[in-house]
């Protein structure tokens, strides 16, 4: 026996009236919505390994140095090993 929680079962009733309102069977819904949601993902990873590779490590810890309000606020991260980022 499965037992779903109520937050399932309201997820579940929701999406079987979307689907209604959209006129598609359940089935056709969830698998346009996990192609909308594959695509985005996918559109995300391109985008960030783009930004990544024009990226620079130097160039982000020496903006986080002098992060803050004052001096005294400013985040110091000359100890972190710039090795650790490098992929």
């Amino acid at each position: 026996m499965i037992v779903l929680d109520t937050n399932t079962l309201v997820a579940a009733l929701r999406s079987r009236e979307a689907a209604a309102a959209d006129g598609v069977v359940m089935n056709q819904y969830v698998a346009v919505a996990l192609a909308e949601k594959l695509a985005t993902r996918q559109t995300a990873q391109h985008f960030l390994a783009e930004r990544a590779a024009r990226g620079s490590v130097q160039r982000a810890l020496e903006i986080l140095e002098h992060a803050g309000s004052d001096e005294n606020e400013a985040v110091t991260v000359s100890r972190i090993n710039t090795q650790s980022f490098a992929g």
